[in-house]
């Protein structure tokens, strides 16, 4: 009786493990998600909450390692069920936190460590009559190094990819802000230019998205579309192609109501209205074919509506691509 007690005990104390390492990890979430840390401070709250955490489940593996309950008679059972969360802890970290690999083998390392004490700890007791010590022991160790290495990989993969988003979102004089929008060829950001304060907007076109040819042919038009000059032309600021040969051009950043949507809300527009706008449009189409670009896609959905100078209702014509020049057409 005695003896079942004791078991329960351990069985009890190995579940108490548990839920340390359980309530750590939602302790962080908690940090992160409600607080703004410092970089210094983020960083202790990580290498800390990950060596504490790896501690608490090898612990608890270590807890039931010496009890027979549920896990047979083999230690090694309860032991691996340890690496497993371990494991998944330096996963999950270099998913969510990626780190230089450096830093990430350093704390995996360290996080690592409880696992091979409380291995030794399990063996060394008396009550354990599993495997030969030192075949378990060097499988603990080995699996141990492998979730390290694991996770070093895991790390470089994804701050790598990282660094090199952090390359694009900076485009010159340009920086990166907000995705407004995004189509089957392209993503649109809302930038900010390094010395000018006007509003822009930056269009970017993979090549593995768009195609090489409709590449060529967007370029083409920006540089026919930066000669425009009518006021209901979206203005082009700039163009050009990223190291990594992503085609990318700045233009003016548009914040009015389009056509379709001003339809839809309100109804019918009154005849003055739309003469007005027409007008508008029309000037913009007019100059743009004077110079051998065709908007193939002229629809209320591509024209824009905004205040420019304290002046309402000043239209804007978007979205010529993918349009074409009259020489695409024969003409």
């Amino acid at each position: 009786m005695a003896m079942n007690a004791g078991v329960e005990s351990a069985f009890n104390v190995g579940m108490v493990f548990h839920l340390v390492g359980t309530l750590v990890a939602g302790a962080v979430w908690a940090i992160g998600h409600f607080t703004r840390l410092g970089l210094r401070a983020a960083r202790g709250v990580d290498a800390a909450s990950t060596v504490l955490i790896c501690a608490s489940f090898s612990l608890m593996a270590g807890a039931f390692g010496v009890t027979h309950l549920v896990l047979a008679t083999d230690p090694m059972h309860a032991l691996f069920i340890g690496l497993l969360a371990c494991g998944d802890v330096l996963l999950s970290r270099a998913v969510a936190l990626p780190s230089t690999p450096g830093r990430t083998i350093g704390i995996s390392a360290a996080g690592m460590l409880p696992m091979v004490g409380a291995t030794a700890y399990v063996f060394a007791h008396p009550a354990v009559t599993g495997p030969t010590p030192d075949g378990g022991f060097i499988d603990v160790v080995s699996w141990s190094v492998a979730a390290v290495a694991m996770a070093a990989v895991t790390s470089r993969v994804i701050f790598g990819l990282q660094a090199e988003v952090s390359k694009i979102r900076q485009l010159g004089q340009y920086t990166l802000e907000e995705k407004i929008d995004e189509g089957g060829m392209g993503v649109v950001y809302r930038a900010r230019h390094a010395l000018l304060r006007r509003p822009t907007a930056i269009k970017l076109l993979a090549p593995e998205r768009a195609g090489e040819d409709n590449i060529h042919r967007f370029e083409r038009e920006v540089q026919l579309t930066a000669e425009l000059s009518h006021p209901s032309t979206v203005a082009v600021f700039d163009y050009g192609r990223t190291p990594e040969g992503v085609f990318y051009y700045a233009m003016e950043s548009l914040d009015g109501i389009n056509l379709e949507q001003l339809v839809r809300t309100d109804g019918a527009q009154p005849p003055g209205r739309v003469v007005h706008i027409l007008q508008q449009v029309a000037g913009a189409l007019a100059e743009a074919h004077d110079i051998g670009l065709v908007h193939r896609d002229v629809k209320p959905a591509n024209i824009i509506l905004c205040e420019r100078g304290g002046m309402p209702d000043v239209a804007k014509v978007v979205d010529f691509g993918p349009g074409q020049t009259r020489r695409d057409l024969g003409g």
